[in-house]
């Protein structure tokens, strides 16, 4: 993760000019939709460079709303919003670790309250509920050799990145021992989630719909999951469970935010 702009720059004054380009885009426009396409737009863009190495997992209905999405807006408006993803990739290397940056974004622009009522996780509680849990990662790594997680209700993914800061500073390689699976019924906050982890190089699946009716729209794989071949191994592991009886089966994922 290297976008070789804005080096040396701080945090506050990269995430100072993240607000002052999102809002100096197309006035015509509410911040409220344009920070949603540039959300889709990043995540699109992110999903479809899998295409690059994989063109049977390239998808044209993506493209197509991505297109249809960034066409909305003039030739300057498309700039800044692909400014804006190198600023984003800018404040991941300038916090120096993972980091729901997109969720206090957001909650500073306050857009998340006069829509739809929504609150992200302070880092503080991220932090705390990651700890918590991190003993029986480690358990399930030495056991199994991978950790899987899941969370039904990920938001933007704040809870999931701290998880994933615990896991580097205790020198776990994320890209080949670390597995989410994860849910929002808010496209746009699970599209965050997505855009954060795969920056992070996270082996990950994220759904789009009601965890609690078992009902998804959209799945959304990292590039990490087709590189290190979590598609190949999550098969295996169904396949195992097909042979074992129901009763004797214990789920291996660590469940986050239940």
């Amino acid at each position: 993760m290297n976008s070789k702009v804005n080096i040396g720059k701080t945090y506050s004054v990269l995430k100072s000019e993240f607000i002052h380009t999102l809002k100096s885009i197309d006035q015509s426009k509410n911040i409220y939709e344009i920070f949603h396409d540039f959300v889709f737009c990043s995540a699109a863009a992110l999903r479809n460079s899998i295409g690059h190495r994989y063109q049977n997992l390239f998808n044209h209905n993506i493209e197509n709303e991505y297109l249809q999405r960034i066409n909305r807006y003039d030739v300057s408006g498309r700039l800044k919003i692909k400014k804006l993803f190198y600023l984003l990739v800018d404040l991941c290397e300038a916090k120096g670790e993972p980091y729901d940056v997109l969720g206090s974004i957001y909650m500073e622009l306050e857009i998340g309250n006069d829509h739809i009522g929504q609150y992200f996780t302070p880092s503080e509680v991220s932090n705390l509920c990651a700890q918590v849990v991190m003993t029986d990662l480690k358990k399930q790594l030495e056991e199994e050799g991978v950790i899987s997680i899941s969370d039904p209700a990920c938001g933007a993914g704040s809870t999931l990145l701290s998880t994933v800061k615990l896991c580097l500073e205790s020198k776990i390689q994320v890209q080949d021992h670390l597995y989410i699976e994860a849910a929002d019924i808010d496209r746009n906050v699970a599209l965050m989630c997505y855009i954060q982890l795969s920056l992070w190089a996270v082996p990950c699946r994220i759904f789009v719909g009601d965890t609690l009716k078992l009902k998804y729209r959209e799945c959304w794989c990292s590039l990490m999951y087709y590189v290190k071949g979590w598609d190949i191994k999550l098969h295996s592991q169904k396949l195992k469970e097909i042979v074992h009886k129901a009763e004797d089966y214990v789920p291996n994922f660590i469940l986050i935010n239940d």
